[in-house]
């Protein structure tokens, strides 16, 4: 199957590392940092340049994982950190076995189909240690792009899979775009019970 969203980001690769480095998300990581302890194994799905990785790394987290579709973006994560725990994996499958205490995704979901939720829920219920928590954020609404495929989030049909799978809403916010685009932004925090 043709992934015309997969085809670019391996295409727009260097400018978009580049554009991703620039934005300020201030605002994302202090929601982490408030959720995660030093030794918690973090996941971040759809991680691209790696920005909140580093910036994870940087301030003492060292049990960190991810997976991107983008072969190119794989390789300078895992080059950028030394590190192996990082590997191509196209959602929903994710293909790192390992319990995690904190799972996160920026600007993924609406790449996917709503087809693809309760597979995509399912895989990560799986891989979240009780007690553990899901971290989210999504554009609001339907973008036309020609390059790549945006869906409007189905967020009542989200919620209804997390809680299928016993993962619960903790917090939802509103916010602005980071790279001052007319984007609306919902972050949503859940834990696993």
């Amino acid at each position: 199957m043709k992934n015309k969203t997969l085809e670019y980001y391996e295409k727009n690769f260097d400018k978009l590392v580049d554009r991703y480095e620039k934005a300020n998300l201030d605002f994302i990581h202090k929601i982490i940092l408030n959720n995660v302890k030093k030794d918690d194994f973090i996941l971040e799905l759809g991680f691209g340049s790696g920005r909140e990785l580093n910036f994870l790394f940087k301030n003492g987290y060292k049990n960190l994982y991810g997976i991107d579709g983008s072969k190119k973006f794989v390789e300078f994560v895992k080059h950028r950190f030394e590190s192996d725990n990082f590997k191509v994996s196209i959602l929903p499958e994710i293909n790192i076995d390992k319990k995690f205490d904190f799972i996160y995704s920026i600007a993924v979901i609406m790449h996917l189909p709503i087809s693809f939720y309760e597979k995509l829920i399912k895989n990560i219920s799986d891989r979240l240690k009780p007690g553990g928590r899901v971290f989210i954020s999504f554009s609001l609404g339907k973008r036309d792009d020609k390059e790549r495929d945006f869906y409007e989030v189905d967020e009542n049909l989200l919620e209804d899979f997390f809680r299928k799978y016993n993962i619960y809403k903790q917090n939802e916010i509103l916010t602005t775009d980071s790279l001052n685009r007319n984007i609306k932004w919902k972050n949503i925090l859940y834990q696993k019970q």
